[in-house]
Order: structure tokens, then sequence, then C-alpha cells
């Protein structure tokens, strides 16, 4: 797993969400894939789709290991009233400083409480989570549900003040009507199926092609 990349997925999404368009495109890694997909099910994102550098695939394209380089996931932004509903990223975990909780650490600070130098969780943030010996990816409650040890990869989440939470804004977001069942492969690895709202691309109304809505009303 790198942390280097997730570093740089982080400042994109968080640098998309400031400049309020409508979708974000990031490599298409294991990684990548178990925390969109975990955006999607808090419902910080409004879609997920598999694609290449030029877009969104029109039609579903097998990823292989001779083309997972050109993959990507491509992720519809959600906006409120002008605001973001995913505009804030905090790397917990870096490349030179891993940072473990066992268990009984990490159910503290799903219970409101500080954990080293990460702060307590406000409404609206998410924490993603490793567990020890694991690659799949979680999210804080669910790993408190577990009861595991783990690593902290991540908080990300909405700013303070704007609203209450990501699902209260779902019937507000704009750009985003038909509903496509999407399966996404890692490469060979066990598929994931998710209902994924698909974005109106200038395309189509399939959900090909590049462009869209501006994701706000």
């Amino acid at each position: 797993m790198s942390l280097v990349s997730l570093a740089n997925v982080c400042a994109h999404l968080q640098n998309v969400s400031r400049a309020k368009s409508p979708l974000a495109s990031i490599p298409y890694t294991r990684l990548h894939l178990q925390i969109a997909l975990g955006l999607y099910k808090e419902g910080f994102i409004s879609s997920l789709q598999r694609g290449s550098q030029n877009g969104p695939d029109i039609t579903p394209i097998e990823v292989t290991p001779d083309n997972i380089s050109t993959r990507r996931l491509w992720l519809g932004m959600k906006y409120r009233q002008g605001n973001p509903v995913l505009s804030k990223f905090q790397l917990i975990s870096k490349p030179n400083r891993r940072v473990y909780a066992e268990a009984e650490e990490l159910r503290s600070f799903a219970s409101g409480n500080r954990f080293r130098f990460v702060k307590p969780l406000m409404p609206g943030e998410i924490v993603f989570i490793r567990p020890k010996g694991s690659k799949e990816v979680i999210n804080l409650h669910e790993a408190v549900k577990k009861q595991v040890d783990g690593e902290l990869l991540f908080k990300s989440g909405r700013e303070t003040g704007i609203y209450n939470s990501p699902q209260a804004a779902n019937h507000q977001v704009s750009g985003y009507s038909n509903n496509v069942s999407r399966g996404f492969n890692d490469a060979g690895s066990a598929k994931s199926y998710m209902n994924c709202p698909c974005p109106n691309f200038k395309g189509g109304s399939s959900g090909g092609g590049k462009g869209g809505n501006s994701g706000k009303k």
C-alpha cells in the first residue's frame, strides 16, 4: 500500500471539491477502490464508475494487468447550496510515520476522544482503517464493531458548520439522475458490486464521455 499515492489522492480530491468540479478521477488501485466505495457507502460522493484517462466507460471494460496503468476511477462529487459535501482531508499515517491503534484505542476514539495527535471526530467526519494483517480498508465504526487493531490511514469529511451529515445533502444534489449498477474488479481480485447513480455526461444518458452538469443548484 502506497501512502504517497494516498496522500496525492487526498490532495487531489480536496482541490476538486474546492473548485466545485462535478467529477474527480483517481488511479485505479485496490486501495483507492476500497476508499471510493467507502465514501460512496457513507454518502460523501454520488457515483463511482470505472473509466480511462478520457472519462468514464460508455461500456464496461474489464481491468487487467495489461491495462490497469491507464484505468481510472471516476467519482461524482456532491454539493449542497454551493458547498462541497466532501471538503476536508487529513492524512494520519505517513510513509515516515505509521499510526497504529489497538481495538480499545479505536473504541475510545470512536466515542469522541482524542487519539494522540488526531482530534476527536466531528459530525460528518469519517476515518479509514486498515485492520492488522489485512489488505482490507474499513471505516472506524466498522473496525470497532469487528474489535480489530489497525492502522489509521486518513480522516475526511465536511467543513464544520455546513450541514449535519452527508446523507442530508442527497436530495439536494443536482446532475446525478441515472441509476446504473456497476461492477468493479481490482485487476483479477474478487468483484465488489454496488448500485451507483451515474452522472449525466455529455456523451449521453448511459454515463459515457466527459463533462456533465455542474453538480450544484
